[in-house]
């Protein structure tokens, strides 16, 4: 069985949904700690001038380095209403806006005070438009010992989810020590992602990276999930 592991993010990019739909199962990890540099409460988008912008949710900053991601509350709900005007103005006069926005509509309408609530459901959110039926685990569900860290944590949560086969991110190829999941017989593999080049009513130049979003919105759900799929 093949096992994938990731914190959660804002509406995520098509290199871990790719990954995500490569396993049969994924562990959301969002019990460590908030990477300032990572796209876990924030993701990139494109304006109507072509321009990347980060939309970013607001967490309450005192203490925050000191708690797991699913201890964080969210700062305000302005963000809501920023966000959401950011989409409907910049890809309203995309062709598939109204299939996905009815989608991703309710984000926008309800209440929200833990910043993991809102990630995971933008991310249950991507797998229905994407047609992603990957097994969700959160690792908060999980027995894992909270001292453990890096490959001996990826491990321990393997071991619970009685994983054979461990994906990872290639960038993680710098970091893993091999032998460590050799000893636990865990195959260790490493995603092999190429980014689809689509075009982008927003953009003159293709841009890669933004959320998985600006695809849907400029190929649709249909054309989107093909080449999602396409790409397992």
């Amino acid at each position: 069985m093949i096992v994938s592991i990731h914190q959660p993010s804002y509406f995520p990019w098509l290199g871990l949904l790719d990954k995500i739909s490569k396993s049969d199962k994924f562990v959301i990890l969002d019990t460590v700690q908030l990477n300032d540099n990572a796209f876990q409460n924030r993701n990139i988008f494109l304006n109507q001038r072509g321009e990347v912008e980060y939309l970013t949710i607001p967490i309450i900053k005192k203490g925050y380095l000191k708690k797991s991601i699913r201890e964080l509350k969210i700062a305000n709900n302005k963000w809501q209403k920023k966000h959401h005007g950011f989409i409907i103005a910049n890809y309203k006069k995309h062709a598939y806006f109204d299939e996905v926005y009815s989608v991703i509509k309710p984000l926008y309408q309800q209440q929200y005070v833990y910043l993991v609530d809102v990630l995971i459901d933008s991310m249950e959110m991507t797998f229905q438009l994407f047609n992603i039926a990957t097994d969700v685990i959160l690792a908060s569900e999980l027995d894992i010992d909270k001292n453990l860290k890096k490959d001996d944590l990826v491990i321990d949560i393997l071991k619970k989810v009685n994983a054979s086969v461990y994906l990872s991110g290639s960038g993680a190829k710098q970091y893993h020590d091999e032998t460590k999941f050799k000893t636990n017989n865990i195959v260790l593999q490493y995603q092999i992602f190429k980014h689809p080049i689509y075009k982008q009513k927003n953009a003159l130049e293709f841009i890669p990276g933004l959320s998985s979003l600006d695809i849907a919105f400029n190929l649709g759900i249909n054309q989107s999930t093909e080449l999602i799929k396409g790409l397992t």
